[in-house]
């Protein structure tokens, strides 16, 4: 009885100190910050007149956890007019003290870029460069919590030559 009972004061004892060290050398969990935008550049236009704008946004998780993004909020304004407003799923994570890209791929009517046929193709050969701008959030998953994690870019980019 009396081997029991040591048995079970170690387990409990070692359970105890387990959770005091966790508690204890754990730093305060923090959000995701947003680093950069990447490869921010149109690509292509289809036959539908849009012009397909992709980038990678790019977020450091400095926590020793990984972390679930389950969603995007993001505003495109290009020469300081809206030019599109996306909001999507997604499903992937954010490894532990890693840095992590999410690939953005967005369609936007080319009438919200250029204002004519003449202001495309002059714009096209020219290679005219416009003035980028992305707000938004994305929504993590942070220790059993929906957290809003903004970010802001602004770029300058060119028309594509290719249509797709």
């Amino acid at each position: 009885m009396k081997k029991t009972l040591s048995n079970s004061q170690n387990l409990f004892s070692l359970i105890l100190f387990c959770l005091l060290l966790t508690l204890f050398s754990c730093d305060q969990v923090k959000e995701p910050e947003f680093q950069t935008m990447k490869d921010l550049k149109f690509n292509s236009v289809n036959l539908k007149g849009d012009l397909r704008l992709t980038a990678k946004a790019v977020f450091s998780n400095p926590n020793p956890v990984g972390i679930k993004i389950s969603g995007m909020d993001l505003n495109v304004d290009i020469e300081g007019h809206e030019a599109a407003h996306v909001v999507q799923q997604v499903a992937s994570e954010m490894k532990p003290n890693a840095d992590f890209s999410l690939p953005l791929t967005i369609d936007i009517p080319i009438e919200k870029v250029v204002v004519n046929l003449k202001d495309t193709v002059t714009s096209i050969f020219k290679k005219k460069k416009y003035k980028v701008e992305m707000e938004g959030t994305i929504q993590v998953e942070l220790l059993g919590a929906q957290v809003d994690v903004p970010f802001e870019y602004e770029e300058e980019t060119e028309l594509p030559l290719k249509p797709i």
